[in-house]
């Protein structure tokens, strides 16, 4: 993606997310769930397929000897 294209999306991206909030601020909850919607539509547009995706090893924390800190 050029950085042209790039500054273009996240213009997009910052401008559905600023108007789905003041959306919230006024109460136009239906109004806000269609913005919400779209930006969502357009997240996964960016996403990867299952072939591209990097193999990770996800494991659970072990968080009983940062509690026991």
């Amino acid at each position: 993606m050029s950085n042209a294209n790039a500054q273009t999306l996240g213009n997009k991206l910052k401008f559905k997310l600023e108007m789905m909030m003041m959306m919230l601020a006024a109460d136009r909850n239906e109004e806000a769930a269609k913005m919400y919607d779209q930006l969502i539509a357009e997240f996964d547009k960016l996403g990867v397929t299952e072939e591209e995706k990097p193999i990770v090893d996800v494991h659970e924390p072990d968080l009983g000897e940062w509690w026991s800190r």
